[in-house]
């Protein structure tokens, strides 16, 4: 049985480490102002790093690291973002009632992350910048969908351009993975979590991958990149919410 070669990074595993230390001071910072994306932020670094894992031409170790930071710029503003606001608090934009405005700072979250990041002492300037150019990516150039379609109820001929990120779609296998990673996560979450009645896990991962895959977002993967990560994706979802999942009845014979 051969064993896949795994892509190796630069940064050495003792600098990458220490991003992973919940001690790191810019961590608890993190976690203390935005504790609802440091948690989203945890359990996206895992997925990453099973991803890795699993298709073992990638470092696992950078991929849990980016998992990790991908979000941090979210400190700046996190009650804009609903991961942070409580049980029965008002939802801020709900208040605004400005999807272009709500729009602007939610996506400025991914500049404000790389903002952050490039100020860290303790990788090499080459390391960092793979870092911040590869977290930069995390949303590519998909649209923030929900603010989209609140502004087109006043302007259906809105050009949907104007609520896209100015990001460029991945430009490598590490970026595009992360983009998986993270909107499974998140939208894992809003599916299955507290739900009585959640979708088929297929049929949910499948349309989550389908639909970055039409917005030519997954483009740097190969075939089997995606084969892969759906399989682990669907298994993460029986695993996690097994006890929430109706199985298909058996047809009798």
């Amino acid at each position: 049985m051969t064993t896949k070669p795994v892509k190796k990074t630069s940064i050495e595993d003792h600098l990458l480490a220490s991003l992973l230390d919940d001690s790191y001071p810019l961590w608890t910072e993190f976690e203390s102002a935005a504790p609802g994306t440091a948690r989203h932020s945890k359990e996206v670094a895992a997925l990453c790093k099973k991803v890795a894992n699993k298709l073992g031409d990638i470092d696992p170790v950078l991929m849990e690291v980016l998992g990790r930071w991908h979000d941090v710029g979210k400190a700046r503003n996190p009650k804009f973002f609903v991961e942070n606001q409580m049980p029965g608090e008002p939802n801020i934009h709900d208040e605004l009632d400005n999807p272009l405005y709500s729009f602007h700072i939610i996506s400025q979250h991914v500049g404000q992350s790389t903002n952050i990041l490039i100020h860290l002492e303790d990788l090499v300037a080459e390391d960092l910048l793979n870092l911040v150019k590869i977290i930069s990516q995390h949303h590519g150039s998909t649209t923030t969908k929900y603010f989209l379609s609140k502004a087109q109820e006043a302007n259906p001929n809105l050009d949907i351009n104007t609520f896209r990120y100015y990001g460029s779609a991945p430009t490598t296998k590490e970026a595009a993975l992360l983009m998986i990673c993270d909107v499974f996560e998140a939208k894992g979450r809003a599916a299955f979590g507290g739900k009585t009645d959640p979708p088929e896990p297929e049929e949910f991962v499948g349309a989550l991958l389908d639909e970055l895959v039409s917005e030519s977002q997954l483009d740097v993967l190969q075939v089997r990149d995606i084969r892969e990560a759906r399989e682990l994706l669907i298994a993460e979802l029986l695993s996690i919410y097994h006890d929430r999942i109706k199985y298909p009845a058996k047809e009798e014979k």
